[in-house]
């Protein structure tokens, strides 16, 4: 098993598509209220979030790893 962002991608798009609704909504409805995880959502990129976990990366350093903007299909 192999994680892949192109993977997710595409499970956002078939989602909307087959279900008709933002992937966003799917997640709420089906996962985060269901579950009672409050503190859980979609980065949109554009709101600063409390708390919010970043990537690392090492180059001669710590550095923080590059944004991805994964919101094209939504």
């Amino acid at each position: 098993m192999q994680y892949s962002n192109t993977g997710y991608l595409l499970l956002t798009a078939l989602i909307e598509n087959v279900l008709g609704l933002p992937y966003e909504q799917f997640l709420l409805e089906n996962i985060f209220k269901p579950l009672q995880l409050k503190n859980t959502g979609i980065d949109h990129g554009r709101k600063i979030v409390k708390d919010l976990a970043t990537g690392h990366s090492f180059w001669e350093e710590v550095i923080y790893t590059e944004f991805v903007d994964m919101s094209i299909p939504q």
